[in-house]
């Protein structure tokens, strides 16, 4: 089509989104929903087909981001997904030789029909890979979870020591102040690392619920 000019819009909720242009500055970063109903974008988007201004100047339509031409006449494309919903909108203009013709918009029509399938293509394969990488991140936390959940076993049974030997020493009457307050204050140290392994089984999912009364309050039948 020899266009001197052009832009492609993203199609999104809120509007459409500038991606790239031929000649830049030439076009509006962000076009916000809904269009004027008179402008050549929102024709396309309405009638999911190209669309080819002979006469912009003279035009019952309103050109869409941009009002200055070099020539009078544009071609703007819709692509297409497969489920028949517009993605983006190519827009070339000023043609070398003008003015672009019936010819052009078939042609571009068919191009425009491939690049939209290359585009869809190229989102399934990145999400594809997105879809890996979170996978391969969850089975990463899955194994870090695990490796935790044993290490915190192995450690609250070594606790279970550390806390236990300095009760059976605070409860002998003849226990000199100074060591009990020496075990006592290991006593502490180890529930703080008790709490922390807590903390850890958490994480890893592997925490062990204690045993406790049931409260009379309970909702169970009879």
């Amino acid at each position: 089509m020899d266009a001197g000019g052009g832009s492609i819009y993203e199609v999104k909720d809120s509007g459409l989104h500038l991606i790239d242009s031929l000649d830049a500055g030439h076009a509006a970063a962000f076009l916000s929903f809904p269009l004027p109903g008179n402008s050549v974008f929102a024709k396309v988007l309405a009638g999911r087909e190209p669309v080819l201004v002979a006469g912009i100047t003279t035009s019952d339509l309103q050109p869409s981001g941009f009002g200055r031409y070099g020539d009078d006449s544009c071609l703007i494309f819709p692509l297409i997904d497969r489920e028949g919903s517009p993605i983006a909108i190519i827009s070339p203009h000023d043609k070398r030789t003008p003015p672009f013709v019936v010819q052009d918009r078939e042609i571009g029509a068919i191009l425009a029909s491939h690049v939209s399938e290359a585009l869809q293509t190229a989102r399934a394969v990145a999400a594809l890979q997105l879809s890996e990488e979170l996978m391969l991140q969850a089975q990463k936390m899955e194994a870090i979870g695990t490796l935790a959940g044993g290490i915190a076993h192995d450690f609250n049974n070594i606790l279970s020591a550390i806390v236990g030997y300095p009760d059976l020493s605070l409860f002998v009457e003849s226990c000199p102040e100074d060591v009990r307050h020496n075990l006592e204050q290991i006593r502490k140290g180890s529930m703080r690392a008790r709490d922390l392994v807590r903390q850890i089984l958490s994480f890893s999912r592997t925490d062990e619920h204690p045993e406790g009364p049931v409260s009379s309050a309970s909702n169970f039948p009879g």
